[in-house]
């Protein structure tokens, strides 16, 4: 399973890494994990880091793109 969760945090990527990160931790809900609590918790654990890392994403995609936005609209003017 740590193998498994850290190829969920791609290293090369195309699109939006944010979206790719939130869909990968979504895919740690399809385990079966009744009768193992170590497992469980586990795959709770990872699930949240990736959401954490989601958000950081996201919100680095956001002031990335607002200032390139910017830039583009200054060149305009």
């Amino acid at each position: 399973m740590r193998a498994i969760a850290a190829r969920l945090r791609p290293n090369l990527w195309s699109g939006s890494r944010y979206t790719m990160l939130e869909s990968n931790a979504k895919l740690l809900e399809q385990f079966d994990t009744r009768g193992n609590a170590e497992l469980a918790a586990f795959i709770e654990t990872e699930k949240t880091n990736l959401l954490k890392e989601a958000a950081a994403e996201c919100e680095w995609e956001t002031k990335h793109d607002r200032g390139r936005d910017d830039r583009f609209e200054a060149k305009l003017s």
